[in-house]
């Protein structure tokens, strides 16, 4: 068993930090038997199952003074993206069921999505405006629930509103001795977590004392993914083949206890694993993906999902639901690009939406089991996965230029 993770209750910094640069670490399987389709019993003591996790209290607001009817987003901070800026590497956060945010180098785009939603009505789903971030790092990620916004990047935190009348004003703002690579909220909790290199720092703030900044605990564990599900911190490390669980409901007595994952250290790894709350996914060539969720549970459901030609593919993008392969391929006497969305915790597989003309296409999002959102460098490309024909787009939207289209 490896040693609990160490809490030191270090205050956060206010004054801002130069910009860290930090590569990812390399990830691979290693070590267990090939699961079979269905649930995998893991060798630790049953455990309880899990108590389904209430929705998120919201916070307090206003937090900031906010004038009402300035309608700042669409008259004064929206805009096109800049043609410099990249869509190759975004981030993601959606503020259900209303608010989608895509962010790429220091700039934030919204979308907002009408209620009630009806994808046949072309403006119930806005045009994409940015605004820039111009004095922060680059965005490594970001999380928005209740129109309250927390972004990371160098060794930063950025807490901004993100109500439509004073979008993107500060409301607070911190900097960690460790570079800042991911947010996380849970409950009344803020973690903000990166690796040096030598550990994975993360910082556990409270989030009810915003705007206050206040520094519950400093977690430290081996460099690698994390998560957070309720009151359990999960951390895989890499040549690891099990994930660490650690109880941090008492953030001055942490304690840690391993669960196992079904991985072979033959196999072929494409890009990196992903943990998204309880759920672990690799994508294995000439195997396809695999995901393991309930991990918090006394047993796992473990699937495969089958995948073609996977020398196109360089890895996949996994949501709490959702699993996304996007392949784009190229030579000199063809090109095709396309994206593959599964459920997963499904038996059913992946549905796949050709996208071609669009090349390449670098990311996408599943909005619900029929609805994808994939972005290429100039549009946002809207999917309708039940749609019966070969074409499934239902339309796109500039990313850049002129709006008004």
């Amino acid at each position: 068993m490896p040693a609990p993770a160490t809490a030191e209750p270090t205050p956060a910094a206010v004054a801002p930090t130069p910009a860290m640069t930090l590569s990812p670490p390399s990830l691979l399987p290693t070590g267990g038997d090939e699961p079979e389709h269905g649930r995998y019993k893991t060798p630790e003591p049953p455990l309880p199952t899990r108590t389904p996790r209430p929705p998120p209290t919201p916070t307090p607001m206003p937090l900031t003074a906010c004038a009402e009817g300035e309608w700042r987003f669409y008259f004064e901070a929206g805009g096109g993206l800049p043609l410099d800026v990249t869509m190759s590497d975004p981030r993601f956060a959606f503020d259900r069921p209303r608010s989608f945010y895509v962010a790429v180098a220091n700039w934030v785009g919204l979308i907002r999505l009408e209620q009630p939603f009806d994808l046949a009505a072309r403006y119930d789903i806005d045009v994409p405006r940015f605004v820039e971030m111009p004095d922060f790092p680059l965005i490594a990620d970001l999380e928005v629930q209740n129109d309250v916004a927390f972004v990371v990047g160098g060794s930063q935190l950025a807490v901004v509103n993100a109500t439509w009348n004073c979008y993107w004003r500060p409301i607070t703002e911190a900097t960690f001795p460790f570079p800042a690579q991911d947010v996380e909220l849970e409950g009344e909790r803020i973690y903000v977590g990166g690796s040096d290199g030598q550990q994975l720092h993360i910082a556990v703030l409270d989030r009810a004392a915003l705007p206050d900044v206040r520094q519950l605990a400093t977690l430290t564990f081996p460099p690698g993914l994390w998560s957070v599900a309720g009151d359990q911190l999960l951390t895989y490390e890499s040549p690891s083949a099990a994930v660490t669980i650690t109880d941090v409901s008492d953030l001055s007595a942490p304690v840690s206890r391993l669960v196992q994952l079904p991985l072979d250290p033959e196999w072929d790894a494409i890009g990196p694993p992903h943990l998204v709350d309880d759920a672990f996914s690799l994508l294995i060539r000439d195997r396809g993906l695999l995901s393991v969720s309930g991990l918090l549970e006394a047993e796992q459901e473990v699937h495969w999902h089958a995948v073609q030609d996977d020398f196109m593919l360089g890895g996949h993008l996994a949501q709490e639901r959702y699993l996304l392969i996007v392949g784009n391929f190229l030579d000199s006497y063809d090109a095709s690009s396309a994206i593959h969305v599964a459920i997963r915790d499904s038996q059913e597989g992946f549905v796949t939406a050709g996208l071609y003309p669009h090349f390449p296409v670098y990311s996408g999002y599943a909005i619900q089991d029929d609805i994808v959102f994939a972005f290429s460098d100039y549009l946002l490309i809207v999917i309708d996965l039940t749609e019966p024909t070969v074409e499934k787009i239902v339309r796109t939207y500039p990313l850049r230029g002129r709006l008004d289209q």
